[in-house]
């Protein structure tokens, strides 16, 4: 059985903040589920709850809740290394195109 998670207590400023977040039509979704993820928690609503609401799993819950409790707000917008797609091309072949075409010029232009 899983033990019951501890409310999250933020700021009035940290809670203004993360609605800010989760009502911006610019935020990233992600971001958006972050932020209405850590005020789920802080309602007092069970990791569980949270994720079925926000049809997520409930390790997602659990790291999310952890980050915040580690770094605050900014946690949320951070993207983690080794997230994402990861380059098709070499940075050293890239740093090298990129070399060429600025310092150098064609034969035969």
């Amino acid at each position: 059985m899983w033990k019951i998670a501890t409310p999250i207590i933020f700021s009035p400023n940290q809670e203004q903040t993360l609605k800010a977040l989760v009502r911006a039509p610019s935020t990233a979704q992600g971001v958006a589920l972050r932020a209405s993820i850590i005020l789920l928690a802080g309602q007092g609503m069970a990791n569980n709850r949270i994720a079925e609401q926000l049809k997520i799993s409930r390790p997602t819950v659990n790291l999310w809740r952890k980050r915040f409790a580690e770094g605050g707000p900014e946690a949320l917008l951070k993207i983690w290394k080794g997230r994402g797609r990861k380059p098709a091309i070499p940075a050293a072949i890239l740093e090298r195109i990129n070399n060429d075409t600025l310092h150098t010029k064609p034969t035969d232009a």
